[in-house]
């Protein structure tokens, strides 16, 4: 599913695909595209839990997630360092 300016309505939580859209200051499920990713009808509140592992067309997405998480955490480690230096 489109959004209309050419990218996928998703959205993502600890890893999961959720099928859900975000419009304005609403919250809307996207039953169809939730189906689509994952085969089969889940609940939003399954996913949301952890209860339905990623499909595997979510990993390119979640390997990205991953290495931005791999490097905020070295910087945010690299800036206390610095500051702790500053210190001294």
């Amino acid at each position: 599913m489109e959004n209309g300016h050419g990218d996928p309505d998703l959205f993502s939580c600890k890893g999961v695909f959720a099928g859900l859209t975000l419009e304005g200051a609403s919250l809307r499920q996207d039953n169809d595209s939730r189906r689509a990713m994952y085969g089969r009808n889940v609940t939003t509140r399954a996913l949301l839990l952890g209860k339905v592992p990623a499909p595997a067309a979510a990993e390119p997405f979640l390997a990205e997630v991953r290495g931005a998480k791999v490097q905020a955490v070295a910087a945010e480690k690299a800036e206390e360092k610095a500051k702790e230096n500053n210190r001294r």
